[in-house]
């Protein structure tokens, strides 16, 4: 009797994981059956753009956190004697302002924001990625935001205020790449770079400066020097894993670089799987109404 018991409460458990992880393809298709088939070509050329140039497979698989993109619109920008024509259309944009809402879950953000005044930001967050990346760097972010923030918080405030999630972040370079999927000695170091700079562009004589060296350097000049000559290249993964465009990674001779980059040419081949010979806008749908993907 007891077996039976064990074995009936191993099969319930393993029917609600069943159920859990297929219920999200029937709710992608009914979804796009509400939309009409002109919309559809739309959102499926903007969304097989995002993917293969701009990274955000990583972010629908869960790879990474975060994945951003942005436009101008066709506009003319201020300095520049043309109108820059972006790869994204004005018909596809539309669309995806139309119907935006049944691209937001529990599991997703996907969400168009203001930059500047002549560029709008698109992002996708994985609420568990980006959540878990708070958490472990939470005291990064206090120091950021002056004040203990929680990673429902954070997520919060990505979701309803009309900011982009580098200016949510007040601008910290660091903060926003451990987001986009960099690793930690990588960020970093690009942070530093960035405060060394300001502390040397803002700093007046006598030259009392705010920053001190790190250990081995006689200045923060030569400390930015090594920095600014050891990430003036990128570290690109191989393009030929797949057609998706591959994360980049400004080179400061990290020793976890290495193994970071890895990772995500494991992942370039099970993202390329995921979208082949299939409709970018179903396996979208499919993965950002399941927990699964995340």
């Amino acid at each position: 009797m007891k077996k039976i018991i064990i074995f009936l409460i191993a099969f319930c458990f393993c029917s609600i994981l069943v159920i859990k992880n297929t219920t999200a393809v029937p709710k992608a298709k009914s979804i796009l059956n509400t939309i009409p088939q002109k919309d559809q070509k739309l959102l499926e050329n903007f969304l097989r753009y995002l993917v293969c140039n701009e990274r955000f497979g990583y972010a629908l698989a869960g790879v990474k956190a975060a994945a951003t993109s942005g436009y101008y619109g066709h506009v003319l920008v201020p300095g520049m004697p043309f109108v820059i024509m972006d790869p994204i259309k004005k018909d596809e944009i539309e669309a995806f302002r139309k119907y935006k809402k049944l691209f937001n879950s529990e599991y997703f953000i996907f969400r168009e924001t203001p930059f500047k005044p002549e560029v709008t930001a698109i992002s996708l967050i994985c609420k568990k990625k980006f959540a878990s990346v708070a958490r472990r760097h939470r005291n990064l972010l206090h120091s950021i935001f002056d004040t203990p923030i929680t990673p429902e918080e954070l997520l919060q405030k990505v979701a309803s205020e009309n900011i982009d999630l580098f200016n949510i972040l007040h601008q910290h370079d660091g903060m926003f790449g451990l987001f986009l999927g960099c690793d930690e000695e990588n960020a970093l170091l690009y942070q530093r770079r960035v405060d060394l700079r300001k502390c040397m562009n803002t700093t007046k004589a006598p030259f009392q400066f705010q920053l001190k060296p790190r250990c081995g350097f006689s200045s923060i000049q030569e400390e930015y020097n090594f920095l600014q000559s050891s990430g003036g290249g990128y570290v690109p993964i191989d393009r030929n894993v797949c057609m998706f465009e591959p994360v980049v990674f400004i080179d400061f001779g990290s020793a976890k670089a290495s193994s970071w980059i890895t990772k995500y040419e494991g992942a370039q081949e099970k993202i390329a799987k995921l979208f082949k010979d299939r409709s970018f806008l179903e396996v979208f749908l499919e993965h950002i109404h399941s927990e699964e993907s995340t």
